[in-house]
């Protein structure tokens, strides 16, 4: 069985399948080991009341910004509305405008074509009586 070649078990070791599986375990609390370097820093915290009282404090600075924030998102709300709003009232008046625009821009071709029409019978009328007084 020890032959060359990579097969499993060779070099007298075992092969996966025979290899005995270790199963991890939890460490107790008496086998870590701390070092100790001598200098032991002082605790944040020296009473629990101070923990609970850091805690409720920022709670109540959360739920400070947390209404905060949504009085924030519905101005934005109303601004985004006002703002959508005030877009179509001025996209209606210069609808309007536009109409209004065109409808002059007719009118003063349309003076402009009796105002040829007009000066162009007047200088035929006006020919016409140069030849009638020859």
């Amino acid at each position: 069985r020890g032959g060359a070649g990579g097969a499993p078990g060779h070099h007298g070791e075992p092969a996966e399948a025979e290899r005995p599986r270790v199963q991890p375990r939890a460490i107790l609390p008496e086998e870590v080991v701390v070092e100790d370097s001598g200098d032991e820093l002082p605790m944040y915290f020296t009473e629990p009341q101070q923990l609970l009282d850091m805690f409720a404090s920022l709670e109540e600075s959360n739920l400070f910004l947390i209404q905060n924030s949504q009085e924030t998102e519905e101005a934005l709300e109303d601004l985004k509305h006002k703002f959508a709003q005030t877009k179509r009232q001025k996209e209606a008046e210069t609808s309007a405008l536009r109409t209004q625009i065109d409808g002059l821009k007719r009118a003063i071709r349309a003076e402009e074509d009796k105002a040829r029409l007009l000066h162009d019978r007047a200088h035929k009328s006006a020919g016409a009586n140069a030849q009638d007084s020859t």
